[in-house]
């Protein structure tokens, strides 16, 4: 695993070949994200009872409420985006309130 992934994504299954072909796995091999293929029924178990493991949580790709972080490389061009941003906000934020 990557050490920038925040979490361990883990897909439950019978098999490793329906879980390979899973569509939740779709948005997380396009991030280049590592997933967990549980095909035992005590995988499973194993992973609701302990939650994280080293600091990062066990999140479960087949749910609906799944957010994947958003990963911005360290370039000043990301950097400037996030300035450029900011004051737009605070610029609308003060328009707003009549400052």
């Amino acid at each position: 695993m990557k050490p920038d992934q925040k979490d361990i994504y883990y897909i439950a299954s019978d098999s490793v070949t329906s879980a390979k072909n899973t569509p939740f796995l779709e948005r997380l091999a396009e991030k280049d994200l590592e997933v967990l293929f549980l095909v035992d029924p005590i995988d499973e178990v194993a992973v609701q009872n302990l939650k994280s493991y080293k600091e990062k949580n066990f999140v479960d790709i087949s749910k609906e409420d799944l957010e994947i972080g958003l990963f911005l490389p360290d370039c000043p061009f990301f950097m400037l985006l996030s300035d450029y941003l900011f004051w737009i906000m605070l610029l609308l934020t003060n328009a707003h309130l009549g400052y």
